[in-house]
């Protein structure tokens, strides 16, 4: 549970600020949110939705904020499954003032093994986590990753399977916290990969500025 506290937290705190569009801001914990107080967004920003979803056995936690999306992660989704655990986040933007998003694309739960195999794990307050527990990748979770991700309200480091439009984002640093991301595609033999396999990150820490 405080994993999932820790990874939803960040994207409170978010929010640009600063001499571009102009953009409603909003927070939901549905898929869709509605609001009349406008913000100002940083250049190379755009309006959109930003969401994150966290779910840890029965425990399930979802936060929606539209608000200033840097336009880089912009129409991205991607997610992150681990031993008892999965992450999914997805982002969509418009690029006028207080325009509306298009609806979000969150990715789909698949059961479909993909032949990948990760060794999955999750640690708070540390920067490093590793074991012997393997886990089988399913559906468009085609990389090992090991993430570990530092705020204010805490931090952890986590290994498991993902997408490679996580993979994609890279580390990122904002005065709010820091995320590092390092991925391996897998092979037969696991032990040669582990460690390059990735560093666990607040992932709408990309997504916002």
């Amino acid at each position: 549970m405080k994993y999932l506290l820790i990874y939803l937290c960040l994207i409170s705190c978010l929010a640009s600020t600063g001499y571009s569009l102009t953009c409603i801001y909003c927070e939901s914990t549905s898929t869709s949110c509605t609001g009349a107080t406008t913000i100002n967004c940083s250049a190379g920003n755009a309006c959109g939705y930003a969401y994150a979803e966290a779910s840890e056995g029965t425990i399930q936690t979802k936060l929606l904020f539209r608000t200033c999306v840097r336009e880089s992660s912009c129409n991205t989704s991607g997610s992150i499954t681990y031993y008892n655990g999965k992450s999914k986040t997805a982002t969509s933007c418009c690029s006028t003032d207080n325009c509306d998003p298009l609806p979000l694309k969150i990715p789909a739960d698949s059961a479909e093994k993909n032949k990948l195999v990760c060794r999955s794990c999750l640690k708070s307050k540390a920067k490093w986590c590793y074991t012997s527990d393997m886990m089988e990748c399913t559906g468009d979770e085609t990389k090992c990753i090991l993430q570990t991700a530092k705020t204010s309200s805490g931090s952890f480091a986590l290994r498991g399977c993902a997408t490679k439009s996580i993979c994609d984002q890279g580390s990122q640093s904002t005065a709010d916290g820091e995320v590092n991301i390092w991925c391996t595609d897998g092979s037969s033999n696991l032990q040669h990969t582990s460690y390059i396999s990735g560093l666990f990150a607040f992932l709408l820490i990309t997504f916002l500025s």
